[in-house]
């Protein structure tokens, strides 16, 4: 349950799913560190399109982002020559034929599914306007169709990517990375998908019973000790081999290997030596200010501090789809059976009116009534969890932001002051400060970048779930006056499914933007000791000038840190008690009125 997973499938309207099955989603070429860094560059100059999110809406309109059915078409790695999809006498261009059939069968299903779900689609509108009272379902199902379509457009206009930066010089290599090929699928993946160590592949490496397992060269060679070439006039005596005749591993495992434990060294050291008063470890013990940054980065990188694990996703997804499950289930049959619906529905028609409708017990009719019936709910659910896996991804992500804070918390350094020498322990405290919001930064880019291409499609399923809950507490408060399809416990279960997610998704930010603002104000204590001290006069108005500069550094050290609306507002404790009392308000009118 702590193995790192990818996220690049969950954001619904993110990019079609069957661009997947493109060679260049190959597991041999998801390889890449810190891909989000490769995304950022396309997220710098891009502006909402407009023509991606119409895109998008038709998309989800007509269904093709919930299809599902064509991932259980295996397309066998480029890189395995013994997986099981691969015969034995084939060379590789049988090898790229067997792919390419395997794509194409699974494109094939694509589109027989997203066929027959629009189908279906169309067969259950029409049958809920033939029924008696299948206009209000109708209403229902078109409201969260299109409130679906709306959020995953919202999502597709801010994955499309933008042009790659010209406004600064750029190096030779940050211009030979710019792919013109570029797409909203790739900058989902790097932005969304695991940044360092395993990650996904869209298919698991199995390999033939009948092929024998391939064993790195270097360990069959040390398993077979190779003897040293014989001096000259040696006969033809056997030579016993010796340790020094053994092929040991190439220098590359051993260099991964120390690299490991180094790296589980920094974690340590940044890490172990914190005291009562704060951290005991400070800049000027490395001599260099960038050594603190590279050690910084290089045990934020082995801790993990960038993954979501499987257990997060997991929970959000589990309690997600019983929240939804549930509240379909009272909103469309428990609550007719508690209520007391279905009594009067039989004293209201005659038992053969009802036979008429329903037919009698395992006709086909009856049969066709369960399977609509099934498909109805099928479709609400599928349309309010693509909506509410958004905030769920939105949620994770400010997860793992809010433990980048953390770690940043502990490896805060102190700053050293030399008696007598303002001056220089000025300069340092701006270095010290400059050091540690470049620090602060990289820990904070990828959570940062994920909420801009979430942020719009969250405010507005909060926007629906608010209308939702308002729309039950006056249709409960007016109950004689609006039609008697306006249903307020409708409007209060649908709000249900997605203000979950959202709860969780409002409280992860407001604690994150909490704690970077109590990371703010330990930046200014540490700094405030340097700043107490009065400067001598030989210093003179040199000392004045860095004063200021050191104040104002330390002030607006983490401006830019924090969670914020669109129109820039930051997230706080507002939207969470705000989202918690208008649902116990909904509640309560529903239940009492």
């Amino acid at each position: 349950l702590d193995v790192p997973v990818s996220l690049a499938e969950a954001p619904l309207g993110a990019f079609d799913p069957v661009r997947l099955i493109d060679p260049d989603f190959d597991p041999a070429r998801q390889k890449k560190i810190l891909p989000y860094r490769d995304a950022q560059r396309y997220l710098v100059n891009q502006v909402p399109s407009s023509v991606a999110g119409v895109h998008g809406f038709w998309k989800a309109f007509l269904g093709i982002y919930h299809s599902w059915l064509w991932q259980h078409m295996r397309i066998p790695p480029e890189q395995d020559p013994f997986d099981e999809d691969y015969l034995s006498e084939d060379d590789e261009d049988c090898r790229v034929r067997a792919r390419d059939r395997c794509a194409t069968q699974a494109r094939q299903t694509h589109r027989a599914e997203v066929f027959f779900r629009l189908l279906s689609a169309v067969l259950l509108v029409w049958w809920l306007c033939a029924h008696p009272t299948g206009l209000a379902d109708v209403v229902l199902l078109l409201s969260v169709w299109f409130v679906s379509a709306v959020v995953a457009s919202s999502v597709a206009s801010r994955t499309k990517p933008g042009p790659p930066p010209t406004g600064r010089k750029e190096s030779a290599k940050d211009v030979a990375n710019h792919d013109p090929r570029f797409d909203e699928a790739n900058l989902t993946l790097d932005l969304f998908g695991v940044q360092h160590g395993p990650r996904w592949a869209r298919a698991i490496c199995t390999t033939r019973s009948t092929a024998s397992k391939k064993e790195p060269r270097w360990r069959r060679s040390r398993r077979r000790p190779i003897a040293t070439a014989r001096p000259s006039g040696a006969g033809s005596r056997s030579h016993s081999p010796n340790d020094s005749d053994v092929v040991q591993p190439p220098k590359n495992v051993e260099a991964k290997f120390a690299e490991i434990h180094d790296m589980n060294c920094d974690i340590d050291a940044m890490l172990s030596t914190s005291t009562s008063n704060g951290n005991a470890s400070n800049i000027d013990d490395l001599g260099d200010p960038c050594a603190f940054r590279d050690r910084f980065q290089r045990a934020f990188l082995a801790s993990g501090q960038m993954h979501t694990v499987h257990c997060e996703h997991l929970f959000l997804l589990v309690t997600t789809t019983v929240v939804i499950s549930v509240s379909l289930l009272y909103t469309l049959h428990w609550r007719r059976a508690w209520t007391g619906d279905v009594m009067r529905l039989h004293e209201r028609y005659t038992p053969l009116t009802l036979f008429e409708a329903y037919g009698s017990p395992f006709s086909l009719s009856r049969g066709i009534e369960i399977l609509m019936a099934f498909a109805f709910a099928w479709i609400l659910g599928e349309r309010l969890y693509g909506v509410a896996s958004v905030a769920n991804v939105a949620a994770l992500s400010l997860r793992q932001r809010r433990r980048a804070v953390a770690f940043l918390k502990k490896s805060l350094p102190c700053i050293n002051c030399i008696e007598g020498d303002e001056l220089r322990n000025l300069e340092q405290a701006i270095a010290w400060v400059e050091e540690y919001t470049k620090c602060c930064d990289f820990a904070l880019e990828l959570s940062a970048l994920r909420w801009v291409v979430l942020r719009t499609p969250v405010l507005l399923a909060l926007m629906f779930a608010f209308k939702a809950l308002v729309g039950a507490v006056v249709c409960a408060v007016f109950r004689d006056v609006v039609p008697e399809m306006l249903d307020p416990v409708m409007g209060m279960c649908l709000a249900a499914c997605v203000a979950w997610s959202l709860a969780i998704c409002l409280d992860a930010a407001a604690r994150s933007n909490a704690e970077v603002r109590s990371l703010s104000d330990d930046i200014v204590h540490r700094t405030e000791h340097v700043l107490d001290r009065k400067p001598s006069m030989q210093t003179g108005g040199q000392a004045d000038v860095l004063y200021v500069h050191l104040r104002v550094k330390a002030a607006e050290a983490l401006r830019h840190s924090y969670v914020c609306w669109p129109g820039g507002r930051r997230l706080g404790w507002l939207e969470p008690i705000a989202l918690l009392l208008v649902s116990s308000v909904a509640f309560a009118c529903v239940v009492v009125l």
